[in-house]
């Protein structure tokens, strides 16, 4: 949270109240409510800073014009979040502080600061209050504020350089996810164009090794019929060049012949009678 603070003259509760009014007509936006701390460890009070809408408790504080309360804020919409801007009381003045939660600032945030410089009456050191102070208090008073001005610079450089500092990682890192997502992608392209080619050359050599099967087993087989061909052949060339009936056909062809036999010796005596 960025925040500044500066130094004001002492103020009355209404005196307050009535500047948060200022400040977020001068910046243009709406507030409903403002809370204040009466003293420490009190439950936090509620005031109604429409017109209109003064409540009991407010009535009060206004009627009394005086400095009751020992923190007082007010919250106000800018730069796509809020700002805040507060009172705290102090021994021989008080100090505001404006915050904003998302260190951002716009036009709104800065009218939002002006405002608070303008209707909280910021201290500062006149001639007079030298004169009256004396000249060693009044050049103590000045080293202060050289000092607080310098701080306040400080910080404010601080909140700068810490804000674009954010805002440069975020852009190294958005930078740096691009490009790795793109070069994820493009090797991602490259694997998927291998792999392409490779199962197209894996497909082209399972073809090559079913189609050399195929033809081998046709030639196996072509060279098998040819064998069983040659051998049959030579098998009855063979039986061509000396026929000869087996033992087996032989012994089953001899009880045709004595039959044979028997029926032209029957055949002989019936022609001799």
């Amino acid at each position: 949270m960025a925040s500044t603070n500066f130094d004001i003259f002492k103020m009355s509760d209404r005196e307050i109240l009535d500047a948060f009014r200022a400040i977020a007509k001068h910046a243009g936006v709406d507030v409903e409510n403002a809370g204040g701390h009466l003293m420490e460890g009190m439950q936090s009070s509620t005031f109604p800073l429409k017109a209109g809408e003064a409540d009991a408790n407010t009535q009060a504080v206004l009627k009394a014009n005086a400095a009751l309360f020992t923190y007082l804020s007010v919250n106000l919409p800018a730069a796509n979040g809020t700002a805040s801007v507060s009172v705290k009381r102090g021994s021989g003045h008080d100090t505001a502080t404006v915050s904003l939660n998302n260190n951002q600032f716009d036009a709104t945030s800065a009218k939002i600061l002006a405002g608070a410089h303008k209707y909280l009456r910021a201290y500062q050191r006149t001639e007079s209050t030298d004169k009256l102070l004396g000249d060693e208090l009044a050049e103590f008073y000045h080293k202060r504020e050289e000092s607080l001005l310098k701080l306040e610079g400080v910080s404010q450089e601080l909140i700068r350089q810490s804000t674009d500092y954010r805002h440069q990682l975020d852009k190294e890192a958005a930078s740096l996810r691009t490009k790795l997502q793109a070069d994820a992608e493009a090797r991602a392209s490259v694997l998927e164009e291998e792999f392409k080619v490779k199962e197209a050359n894996l497909t082209e050599r399972n073809e090559s090794l079913d189609k050399r099967t195929r033809e081998l087993d046709d030639r196996s087989s072509k060279h098998a019929r040819r064998q069983i061909h040659k051998d049959l052949k030579g098998e009855i060339a063979q039986r061509n060049k000396a026929f000869v009936l087996s033992e087996r056909t032989v012994k089953k062809r001899i009880p045709i012949h004595i039959l044979f036999v028997l029926i032209i010796l029957l055949l002989a005596g019936v022609t001799a009678r």
